[in-house]
């Protein structure tokens, strides 16, 4: 499984981070974690292999201003803005790096 992500905040410079993104309409068992995932860096194309830990679904209007900082390094409402007008089911996801 690939995911790609915007490094905000520098995440990918941490063993382990969180990112908060739209839900996948594809949705993953919690039985499969953890999960082998590589991480691909939207900007640079450098790929990270890692493990998602853990997730939560949650409304748009319910994500905690912590997630939002640990994710992208700003407040809830302005990574509300940078989302998908009308999209209202975000993940919060956890990562770590497998070394």
């Amino acid at each position: 499984m690939e995911i790609k992500l915007k490094n905000f905040n520098n995440k990918l410079g941490c063993d382990s981070f969180v990112h908060v993104a739209q839900s996948p309409s594809e949705r993953i068992p919690y039985s499969e974690l953890p999960k082998p995932v590589t991480v691909i860096d939207m900007d640079t194309e450098e790929k990270h292999s890692c493990e998602l830990l853990y997730f939560i679904r949650h409304d748009a209007g319910t994500l905690p201003n912590a997630m939002a900082r640990l994710s992208h390094n700003m407040s809830d409402d302005e990574l509300l803005e940078l989302l998908k007008p009308g999209e209202r089911e975000l993940s919060s996801y956890l990562y770590r790096k497998i070394k």
